[in-house]
C-alpha cells in the first residue's frame, strides 16, 4: 500500500493501493467504480465527487443512522 492520495474529486484517502499512469484510486472509490459497471467512463468517474455516493452504503447510512 502506498501513501499516494486518491485522485478522485472530493476523496481525501491517502493510502491508495491501486494506480495506473494517470490516476491513483483508493479501495472505496475502486469498489464504487466496479459497482458502476464496465461502461462507466473513467475520466467522468474520477471527476465526480466521492461525496456523491448515490445508492451507496454511506448515503443510506446517513438516512438511517444507528
Amino acid at each position: 500500500m502506498g501513501t499516494m492520495q486518491c485522485d478522485r474529486k472530493g476523496c481525501d484517502t491517502v493510502c491508495c493501493s491501486r494506480g495506473n499512469s494517470r490516476y491513483y484510486i483508493c479501495y472505496s472509490c475502486f469498489n464504487e467504480l466496479v459497482e458502476s459497471g464496465p461502461a462507466t467512463d473513467l475520466d467522468d468517474f474520477m471527476k465526480s465527487s466521492s461525496l456523491d455516493k448515490t445508492g451507496s452504503y454511506e448515503r443510506w447510512n446517513a438516512v438511517f443512522p444507528k
